[in-house]
């Protein structure tokens, strides 16, 4: 004789509950990575542009220092 097996309708809700969780879980995981990743690439923009305007700066600040002629203190 075969034995009936039979699942109830508890454990098959239960176990779709349990798997909308997990997919909603990783729906709102994702979304946090977005707004992480997004705000890194920002910073390492922002990042990126403050280290160019610093070497323009540093090269006009050697450009004037160069140009103009060191005066000395001999006639004191």
């Amino acid at each position: 004789m075969a034995k009936k097996v039979s699942v109830s309708i508890n454990a098959v809700v239960a176990g779709l509950i349990l798997i909308a969780a997990c997919m909603g879980a990783i729906v709102y995981q994702n979304s946090l990575y977005d707004e992480l990743f997004q705000k890194y690439v920002d910073i390492k923009w922002s990042n990126t542009n403050a280290e160019a305007n610093l070497v323009y700066v540093r090269k006009k600040l050697e450009k004037c220092t160069t140009d103009t002629p060191a005066t000395t203190d001999a006639g004191s």
